[in-house]
């Protein structure tokens, strides 16, 4: 794997993976995601620990040597976890507080680019 490959994967198709894989499930309306989004809007964001699903996934992209896809992965996983638990992360944590405010807005949560890139995004 040259560098090249790693960061224009980490930071340019992870964020616009990011981006679209959580607008579907608004558009889909997914039961564990609005869930997700009924605990917070009642002030209950400590109790994201993260997603289960993400975390076999990225255990099993490593035993198939999809290693990029495996770090594309877990650092949405890690940003997400960020954004929701740890308010210090003030930039991420705001950002992310505003969708869970108005889902229809700032559905990245590792980078700002890809909301203002597809027009989502309430500053």
């Amino acid at each position: 794997m040259d560098i090249w490959t790693l960061l224009i994967s980490l930071f340019i198709v992870q964020p616009v993976l990011e981006y679209w894989a959580h607008r579907l499930t608004h558009i889909l309306q997914l039961r564990y995601h609005l869930d997700h989004h009924h605990n917070w809007s009642h002030g209950k964001f400590w109790l994201y620990t993260g997603d289960w699903y993400g975390r076999v996934l990225v255990g099993i992209f490593v035993l198939l040597g999809w290693h990029i896809a495996a770090l594309m992965l877990a650092k949405e996983e890690v940003m997400h976890t960020l954004a929701h638990r740890y308010p210090g992360f003030r930039y991420l944590h705001r950002h992310h507080f505003l969708h869970h405010r108005n889902p229809a807005c700032n559905f990245s949560f590792s980078a700002v680019w890809p909301d203002r890139l597809f027009g989502t995004l309430e500053a």
